[in-house]
């Protein structure tokens, strides 16, 4: 039997007093995400638990390629709907979106639609335009046309091209 890979002391350094030292610890790490879900565990344990964001902003983006992993994903929809930093929010939303949508996902983009931080309802509008055709959607998205924010109007009338609508609801065109 071919020996494991010694990922144990990178895991270590995940508890380290400083934030930086785990930021930095986690692209090495998440080189053996595809080979051990026990290290997959301790990173999205460490993405709920971790006070540093540019260590949660570093963890989304480690954790992006795994993100078909349930445990990963739940660890994903707790940023998007939890996390103090707007990066952090877009990082996780930007992830959730290489998905294919089901409930948990749908319902973590739609809440994000109505966050305080216009780049946060942006990113989550331009995710839930791009992966679902759930009949939600449009209803969700329809009052962003009218966000305070010009950015998010802006970016999302551009990109509300691709929406029609006849009753009012803009729904995605086959």
């Amino acid at each position: 039997m071919p020996e494991q890979p010694d990922w144990k002391p990178l895991v270590q350094v995940l508890h380290s007093d400083t934030g930086e030292a785990r930021a930095h610890a986690i692209p090495v790490l998440a080189r053996y995400f595809n080979s051990s879900a026990q290290v997959r565990l301790e990173a999205a344990h460490l993405l709920a638990t971790e006070t540093h964001p540019r260590t949660r902003n570093a963890l989304v983006d480690a954790l992006r390629a795994e993100v078909s992993d349930k445990v990963v994903r739940d660890a994903l929809i707790e940023r998007v709907q939890r996390d103090s930093d707007p990066g952090v929010q877009r990082s996780a939303i930007q992830a959730l979106s290489e998905l294919l949508a089901d409930a948990a996902v749908l319902d973590a983009l739609i809440g994000a639609t109505n966050d305080g931080d216009p780049s946060v309802r942006y990113e989550a509008a331009q995710a839930l335009q791009a992966m679902s055709q759930d009949d939600r959607v449009g209803a969700v998205l329809e009052p962003l046309l009218r966000d305070d924010d010009p950015n998010v109007r802006g970016g999302f009338t551009v990109s509300a091209t691709r929406w029609s609508s006849d009753a009012g609801v803009p729904m995605k065109k086959s």
